[in-house]
Formats: structure tokens, sequence, C-alpha cells
């Protein structure tokens, strides 16, 4: 599994950077895109902020398009609510939340289960997700 906060990643990439994780998660899954967390720290890292689609923070501006840069073909992105009922057919990222701990995005599966959490833990992976609830989605329909 690769992880956000593998010690060699840098500082920015540790701390923030599980929506960019998520979105290559579901490149990997979807175009069976090979990624690792170097590469995703070093070299999309500076990429997809050339391109204007995320800050040096790892705040996603354009998830639509980075995961269009990976192959998979969306239209767009929008939030919906926890209450959202999940289609099939959707790309899903799912915000979660612990407490006063800062909010953390896994991409999910149409059934509503986390398919990966970007945040490694020998308790396994992170707070939010563990101990936290679904605060929001960020679905992106299929082209």
């Amino acid at each position: 599994m690769i992880a956000q906060n593998q010690g060699r990643n840098r500082f920015e990439t540790q701390k923030w950077a599980c929506y960019g994780f998520s979105l290559c998660w579901w490149g990997w899954h979807e175009t069976n895109l090979n990624l690792s967390a170097e590469m995703i720290d070093r070299d999309l890292y500076h990429l997809w902020q050339k391109k204007g689609w995320m800050t040096e923070t790892w705040f996603i501006k354009r998830p639509d398009l980075m995961l269009d840069w990976m192959g998979v073909k969306v239209k767009g992105v929008r939030k919906e609510g926890a209450d959202y009922k999940l289609k099939k057919t959707d790309i899903v990222i799912g915000q979660w939340k612990a407490g006063q701990e800062m909010s953390h995005f896994v991409p999910i599966y149409p059934n509503g289960q986390v398919a990966y959490d970007p945040w490694w833990s020998k308790e396994g992976g992170s707070k939010a997700v563990r101990e936290g609830s679904l605060i929001s989605y960020r679905i992106f329909p299929r082209r």
C-alpha cells in the first residue's frame, strides 16, 4: 500500500495529500496506472501545481482534470452530503472527520465501503475513518 505519510515524502504530502492520493487510487483502480508514493510526491506534486490544479499545500482545485489526466473520464465534480445515495457508476471520494481533527479524504466504493485509506498507521488507517464519521462526498459522474 502506498501512503501519504511515508517518511521520504515532503512535509506537505505527509500532512495534506489525502485527497490527491485518493484521486491517484481511482487512477490506479480504473486504468491500472502504476504510481508510487515517491512518484506522486515528486512528479505529480509539481506537474499538478504547474497546471494550476492544486496548490503547494495539496489544496485540490480541479480534481476532475486530475482524474482525466490519469485516464479516468468524468464530467466534473460536486459535493454531496453524507446522506447521498451513491450510484453504481459514480467515482466517489468521502470526507471523514473525528472530533477536532482535520478532515480526511478516502476513495469510496459505490456500495459505501472505504476502498483505501492513504494514511498509514499501525492501528489501521486514519483516526478520522476509524473513529470519526463521514461528513460529505465528492461525486465524479462518469462521461
